[in-house]
């Protein structure tokens, strides 16, 4: 990075800059997870490679079957796809269709 740039972010972010500069310079985290849907239709992959906040953020919030859900911030669809899993399959990875609405949005 240019000097410039560490100025500029330097004086809005003061003594914070160097933490969250290190942590915006770190490579990528990635989790991958089993697909629970690869096993209902055929051509779908059976791992799901994703952003380990997405998978916290979808567990946080625990819909349940009959849940009204809306994630505003949809793509790649990792949330999406734990939140689907999460209304639809039973603790025995079955599927049961369920009575509520995941509607996922993006830009």
């Amino acid at each position: 990075m240019n000097k410039a740039f560490d100025q500029y972010f330097l004086k809005i972010y003061q003594g914070r800059w160097s933490k969250i500069k290190a942590a915006l310079s770190e490579k990528n985290k990635q989790i991958s997870r089993p697909n629970l849907f690869a096993a209902l239709a055929t051509g779908l992959s059976e791992v799901y490679v994703m952003d380990p906040a997405s998978e916290l953020v979808a567990k946080a919030l625990q819909p349940k079957p009959s849940d009204q859900v809306l994630d505003m911030c949809a793509a790649p669809g990792g949330k999406s796809l734990i939140l689907a899993e999460q209304m639809g399959f039973d603790s025995k990875s079955e599927w049961k269709f369920p009575t509520g609405t995941l509607i996922v949005n993006e830009m």
